[in-house]
């Protein structure tokens, strides 16, 4: 009878061995459509990558980020073993380069959007991306020079709270924060925001701090280009505990308006 209880025992350990086994993390790249991503079987979670394809760069004229991805399984796309059917994967992260010298003339994220990190070099490089880059409200970090675009003029954030931004202080002290974009130091480029949201993005590090125009959305422009009209004249400083500019003797806000 000991024998018996002893030998029930070792099969009851070996069959849960085997099901940790089964449910380990599982990481591979998956193709979705057009687009790559890398997607945990344990996390029902994706992060989007860089094209697999020879060229290593994404070709379409218009990339589109879906809030999920639906895949087959038991075809070895993610992990032997497991039996036929559909996985839905939520997409919460665009990688490190996974637009780097895309073709594309436009992004569009799904809205409402699950993508909360937007990782380094992830939009850089991609010489035929001009206009206005819309990000979304899911967004919660954006990594060092995560987003590397020159011929943007205005970069929209839906989220009612400013992401996150990963700073490094460059060496003449200035911040060198998630983008490095040169028009970030003049009206050239305008950061949107929602109605309502104008103060939090204006304390926010790395976006209040780091550009000169915010703009209300909707709402009018924030009159900085009157008092950026001589840039060597314009320093960015602190007073009162806000954000202010300096030209000339005088305080402004960010709104273009005197600070006593």
């Amino acid at each position: 009878m000991k024998k018996a209880f002893l030998f029930i025992i070792v099969i009851a350990l070996m069959a849960t061995s085997h099901a940790t086994a089964e449910t380990q993390a599982i990481s591979t790249i998956l193709r979705n459509g057009k687009i790559f991503y890398d997607c945990d079987i344990a996390t029902m979670q994706a992060e989007l990558v860089q094209s697999q394809t020879l060229k290593g760069i994404y070709t379409a004229t218009e990339i589109v980020i879906p809030a999920s991805i639906t895949v087959g399984t038991g075809d070895g796309q993610t992990g032997s073993g497991m039996e036929q059917g559909e996985v839905t994967y939520t997409i919460v992260c665009i990688g490190a380069q996974a637009f780097a010298g895309a073709t594309a003339t436009s992004i569009v994220f799904a809205n409402p959007s699950n993508v909360a990190t937007i990782k380094t070099l992830a939009f850089s490089n991609l010489p035929n991306l001009t206009g206005k880059l819309v990000l979304p409200a899911s967004l919660q970090t954006l990594e060092l020079s995560s987003i590397i675009l020159p011929g943007l003029t205005e970069i929209e954030f839906l989220g009612s709270v400013p992401p996150d931004c990963e700073l490094s202080d460059a060496d003449n002290g200035a911040y060198n924060p998630w983008t490095t974009l040169e028009a970030s130091t003049s009206e050239d480029i305008t950061i949107t925001v929602p109605e309502g949201a104008w103060e939090a993005y204006q304390d926010a590090p790395g976006i209040g701090d780091y550009f000169t125009c915010l703009r209300r959305d909707p709402g009018p422009g924030t009159g900085c280009s009157d008092i950026q009209a001589d840039m060597p004249r314009v320093q960015k400083t602190m007073r009162n505990g806000r954000i202010c500019i300096l030209r000339d003797g005088t305080y402004y806000d960010l709104q273009g308006q005197t600070v006593e």
